[in-house]
């Protein structure tokens, strides 16, 4: 059976920052206790909600923000759609085709969007601020705005922007919530803001195609430009990097690709990054049931992907650096004073590449074979032996149950001069475990 190793020093480490949370995910009125416990175990650490589902006032009736801290983002985009249409479309023959989502010219849509925005602004005024930490203004404005060119989308942001400033100064804005990476476009962004005197205060992306190996570069680029373009203005920079929607539809729901995504985003430093959601089968949607892939469209049937995010929500917040260089392995290690924890999953297209071609739902493979993980922890600070439980979640690659973890059997493995070695056997394509040293 193929191996791969792993290296990991106990000392040293710094603590993660990155707020892991949702979209959407659950509908308000179809949630149980089961529900509500389930998310107190995962304790979100944001939340990306609109008008849809009603998940904004559950959120805010559960009282996230006081018990997590979970930071609520509320995308305008998504209100303003859902009554005017999705993609707002401008052309002149609008009036005599569809006219719930055509605006005739251009200035006619400037004039709703910024009534719109107003009256937003003032009702969430109404309702003392409306637990709303972050404003996102734009839901993929490449694909949801029709017949406008890159200098009209930015004239809306600007509309948004100063709107909302002028009721909220402070306000934290997040923008542009484009569909993919895009450096140039960025870059154009930046550009306007400079010449426009628009302060971003988190930038943010969509992460729904490639593989968590092209995020490192997609952070790089956007720290570069920032420093470069605003090294005279730094009061306009973007403080934060927001990934607000994350994996694909056909990997959606593999544990392996959801430990690739989080590591990626750890290691890059970002902020905040939000599981995207997506019909599956069935005929039914994670968007408005199953927590973004976590549950069953009950909101009470756990799914493999609840116990890996519970997992990552109970590691050690101060992260070990770990070397390896498997392609398609990803680890993220935690300690504190009394244990070291790993977070292991592999990731990749399967045998005949369907995980990483686009499809509109999650899709079965065949996986690839299993490998033999060893793992190599130094600098150990006990002389004695270590107990070592392990937990994995496996990769049904379509929606189904898992009432728990697989567990196998607690072992006992010798530290010899701080080092310990021992063996994650077979290692499934797609499959995350937990490994706890204590």
């Amino acid at each position: 059976m193929p191996q791969a190793v792993i290296r990991v020093s106990a000392q040293g480490g710094n603590p993660t920052a990155l707020r892991q949370g949702f979209l959407h995910g659950l509908s308000n009125g179809r949630i149980s206790a089961r529900t509500t416990s389930h998310l107190n175990a995962l304790r979100p650490g944001v939340w990306r909600v609109s008008n849809l589902f009603g998940t904004h006032d559950f959120v805010v009736e559960q009282n996230l923000r006081a018990r997590f801290g979970t930071k609520v983002t509320f995308n305008l985009q998504d209100l303003f759609s859902s009554r005017f249409g999705n993609p707002v479309v401008v052309g002149p023959d609008c009036l005599d085709n569809q006219p719930q989502h055509c605006f005739a010219d251009y200035r006619s849509l400037r004039q709703e969007w910024s009534s719109f925005v107003d009256r937003f602004m003032l009702a969430a005024a109404e309702r003392n601020g409306a637990g709303i930490d972050y404003f996102d203004i734009f839901s993929e404005p490449g694909s949801t705005l029709k017949g406008l060119n890159l200098e009209q989308i930015f004239d809306l942001l600007k509309v948004a922007h100063d709107t909302i400033r002028r009721h909220k100064p402070d306000a934290l804005i997040v923008a542009p919530s484009i569909e993919r990476f895009d450096g140039p476009g960025l870059d154009a962004l930046f550009a306007f803001q400079l010449a426009n005197g628009v302060r971003i205060d988190a930038l943010s992306w969509h992460e729904l195609e490639g593989s968590p190996q092209d995020v490192p570069a997609h952070i790089a680029t956007a720290r570069q430009l920032i420093a470069r373009r605003f090294i005279d203005r730094p009061d306009l920079a973007p403080r934060e990097i927001h990934v607000n929607e994350y994996g694909a539809p056909q990997n959606h729901l593999i544990p392996g690709w959801t430990v690739g995504w989080l590591a990626a985003f750890e290691a890059g430093g970002i902020d905040a990054a939000n599981r995207a959601c997506w019909p599956v089968s069935g005929g039914w949607t994670d968007c408005a049931n199953g927590l973004d892939g976590l549950l069953l469209e009950d909101n009470d049937t756990p799914q493999p992907l609840l116990h890996l995010h519970r997992a990552w929500a109970e590691l050690p917040r101060m992260r070990l650096v770990v070397q390896q260089a498997q392609p398609g392995l990803a680890v993220i290690a935690g300690r504190d004073q009394n244990h070291v924890a790993l977070l292991v999953g592999r990731y990749g297209c399967g045998q005949n590449g369907k995980w990483c071609i686009g499809a509109p739902q999650p899709v079965q493979d065949t996986p690839a074979a299993p490998i033999d993980l060893r793992i190599e922890v130094t600098d150990l600070d006990r002389a004695a032996n270590a107990r070592v439980a392990i937990e994995c979640y496996p990769n049904l690659a379509l929606a189904g149950g898992l009432a728990q973890p697989q567990t196998r059997p607690e072992i006992i493995v010798p530290v010899v001069a701080g080092r310990l070695n021992l063996m994650l056997a077979s290692l499934a394509d797609g499959a995350a475990c937990l490994v706890r040293i204590g």
